[in-house]
């Protein structure tokens, strides 16, 4: 469960910077290497991000304080920009 949550946390990451930059990705396969060589980014996409590109999944502690790192540093990015997230507070079922 948590390498799936982790790339998938890292992919919305990416896409959240290409929307950012209003770049669109050439290959679904390219969307983290491209967002990495972007230059405004939360500080902990790169971590996530390598991690994931690599396969470096096996280290449950090691996915949480990632995915953790950059939630925290993706709501500072975001709210330095201006944008907002909004996260359901309930379980949709």
């Amino acid at each position: 469960f948590l390498p799936i949550l982790a790339m998938k946390i890292a992919m919305t990451g990416a896409m959240i910077v290409g929307l950012h930059h209003r770049q669109c990705y050439t290959t679904s396969a390219q969307v983290l290497p491209e967002a990495l060589a972007m230059d405004d980014q939360p500080h902990g996409l790169k971590a996530l991000a390598e991690m994931v590109m690599t396969g470096n999944l096996t280290n449950p502690q090691q996915i949480i304080a990632a995915c953790e790192n950059f939630w925290q540093t993706l709501l500072q990015w975001t709210a330095e920009k201006g944008y907002q997230i909004k996260c359901s507070k309930e379980i949709p079922w």
